[in-house]
């Protein structure tokens, strides 16, 4: 059986990535980015 990828409502990979990053920086260091802008964030890690 088919799974349907790229899905609007569903996170995308690069979306997913990013967001494990922030918790393993959060988790490990204690600086805690989560809150910040996606666009912002996308940007300064490009």
């Amino acid at each position: 059986m088919a799974v349907p990828v790229g899905k609007e409502d569903e996170p995308g990979l690069e979306q997913i990535e990013v967001e494990l990053l922030l918790e393993g920086i959060y988790r490990r260091y204690g600086f805690d980015f989560r809150e910040y802008a996606p666009a912002s964030l996308r940007r300064r890690l490009r």
